[in-house]
């Protein structure tokens, strides 16, 4: 009995840890994906024209979504642990990217507000032209 029960233990940590490099190859291609995206539009639709390229949010959303993905993986890596040394590691490699997410979140906001600033001011000056 107790040997099936080690078995299956070890089965289940095996196909926790093939799941969880499943899920980071999955997350690296996002990754790799929004970059190769966000070069294409910024060479061909934007020209290099930092100040349309600064208001665009795609890459943002596609970085976030690929380091919630690699997070989801290193959450089941945890299944796997069999010393301390393995769960510090995992540990740091969580905290790590919820704080890149963290920073990630925070700029998208920043640039939320910075064109609903820049759309009044707008706003303002085309409503001052029509009233002279």
């Amino acid at each position: 009995m107790a040997d099936l029960l080690n078995n299956t233990h070890h089965l289940i940590g095996d196909i926790a840890l093939f799941l969880a490099y499943l899920i980071e190859i999955w997350g690296i291609f996002l990754i790799v994906l929004t970059v190769s995206k966000e070069i294409f539009r910024t060479v061909v639709d934007y020209r290099f024209d930092f100040n349309r390229i600064s208001h665009d949010e795609t890459i943002n959303h596609g970085l976030a979504s690929a380091l919630e993905v690699l997070l989801a993986a290193e959450i089941l890596k945890t299944l796997t642990i069999s010393n301390n040394t393995q769960l510090l590691i995992i540990g740091a490699l969580v905290f790590i990217r919820i704080f890149i997410g963290l920073i990630l979140h925070w700029e998208l906001n920043q640039k939320t507000q910075q064109l609903h600033v820049e759309e009044k001011i707008h706003q303002f000056e085309k409503e001052k032209r029509n009233r002279d």
